[in-house]
């Protein structure tokens, strides 16, 4: 299977763009030869559009932002890009942020997009030098395109953090894991490459060979169960981060995870939740908020709340807000789950989105219990703890793969007390119902 099918699957699975700036080994080196600069360049007329308009879509789309006629200004846009070389080539399945449509007269010389700020998509996705990309992002901006400087800041904050992970992660992946991983996406590409295209274009059944493949391998790599789940974990626990972000094989483990029967990840759950390694706790944690929970298909409710109470307060005791948030949120989703502890730590979190998150939770759980503490929240008897001076460094800045809901901070009008009264309003209709 090419490289562009795996794009697709890794879309589809939930990585995000930002794992277009990866390196791999066995990608394409490539080397600044002129070409582009040639093609467009007689161009005399500049027409600035939405992203996307060359990836594959019917023709260019009406729309633009706006048109640049001077011959001269077009010139010196085109005398602006640049390229790193050489460059190893990688891509992304994503559309890009911008369209730079070069003409000459009324002639198409080139059409191309602008990917995260940093490429420029074009026969291929080539990235910029740094005063390449800056001068370009600024000159959007200037017009009123914002989109390509933010994604640029973007992509520069990605690149500095996943250089500061990197050895970490090497640290908690062993040779075994890594061999494993390659043995299923070669056992991925066999099968697209063996299977009918009319079966690969119209059925999903392909999608999940690699991650089957990959528990399979990891199986017969480490065949002591115990041991496999502890390295998992650790795995996905051993930087602190934001949990919705992420790297390549912590998305691949985390896929993978997902899928193994309740029974095994029960017991090695309950062997994580009584270790004595952060990294193995908060990992587990991590699986349990942002990868099994609401996965009915494979797991039953009973499990998922089993596992959210004995996760809860190592889940809650994690650094970042963002994590955190994620916490209370599952908790009013699954108010089965035994956490009140934690929902009462939750209301006077230093973090507001947290608190007004907790409010929610505790409204949905045994209504003595949360009239008790919403009438001290309204009274203005819960106060907010002092937050911390600094957070830990957070290793996924920059990063969004998905593990599971992120809930970024909320704008709130109206203070802590007063929402809790209104919780505490509506609970007390809920108890007056027949």
């Amino acid at each position: 299977m090419t490289r562009p099918a795996l794009s697709i699957l890794f879309a589809l699975a939930g990585m995000s763009c930002a794992s277009c700036f990866a390196q791999d080994n066995n990608l394409p080196v490539w080397e600044d030869k002129g070409e582009l600069q040639r093609a467009i360049a007689t161009a005399d007329r500049l027409v600035v559009r939405p992203g996307g308009a060359r990836q594959g879509l019917p023709g260019v789309p009406d729309k633009q932002h706006f048109e640049v006629a001077d011959e001269a200004q077009v010139r010196e846009v085109a005398s602006h890009i640049e390229f790193v070389s050489p460059q190893k080539l990688s891509s992304c399945f994503c559309y890009g942020s911008i369209t730079l449509d070069w003409f000459e007269g009324e002639r198409r010389l080139a059409c191309m997009s602008i990917k995260h700020g940093a490429k420029i998509s074009w026969t291929g996705d080539y990235r910029m030098t740094d005063e390449s990309a800056d001068w370009i992002a600024n000159w959007l901006a200037e017009r009123g395109q914002t989109i390509a400087r933010d994604q640029l800041d973007d992509t520069r904050l990605h690149d500095a953090t996943k250089k500061a992970a990197l050895p970490i992660l090497a640290r908690f992946t062993p040779d075994g894991l890594n061999w494993a991983h390659k043995r299923a996406i070669a056992a991925e590409e066999v099968a697209y490459e063996e299977a009918d295209p009319e079966v690969v274009a119209t059925s999903g059944e392909l999608l999940y060979v690699r991650e089957k493949a990959f528990r399979q391998y990891i199986a017969e790599e480490y065949p002591e169960r115990d041991q496999r789940y502890r390295m998992l974990f650790r795995l996905m626990g051993c930087l602190t981060m934001e949990w919705h972000g992420g790297y390549e094989m912590q998305h691949e483990v985390s896929e993978m995870l997902d899928g193994c029967p309740a029974h095994e990840l029960h017991r090695a759950l309950q062997l994580a939740a009584q270790s004595n390694d952060e990294a193995e706790r908060q990992g587990a944690a991590r699986v349990v908020f942002m990868t099994l929970s609401g996965i009915e298909d494979e797991y039953t409710p009973s499990d998922i709340n089993t596992w959210l109470s004995m996760f809860a307060e190592i889940a809650y005791a994690n650094p970042l807000p963002e994590n955190r948030r994620s916490v209370v949120n599952r908790l009013e989703e699954y108010a089965q789950a035994l956490a009140n502890g934690v929902l009462d730590q939750a209301l006077s979190d230093p973090d507001q989105t947290v608190r007004r998150l907790a409010i929610d939770a505790i409204a949905e759980r045994d209504p003595v219990w949360a009239a008790s503490l919403l009438t001290k929240m309204k009274e203005g008897k819960i106060t907010p703890r002092p937050a911390p001076e600094q957070l830990p460094t957070d290793y996924a800045k920059g990063t969004s793969m998905s593990y599971g809901s992120f809930i970024k901070a909320g704008e709130y009008s109206d203070s802590d007390w007063h929402a809790a009264e209104v919780a505490l309003l509506k609970l007390n209709w809920k108890l007056r119902e027949p």
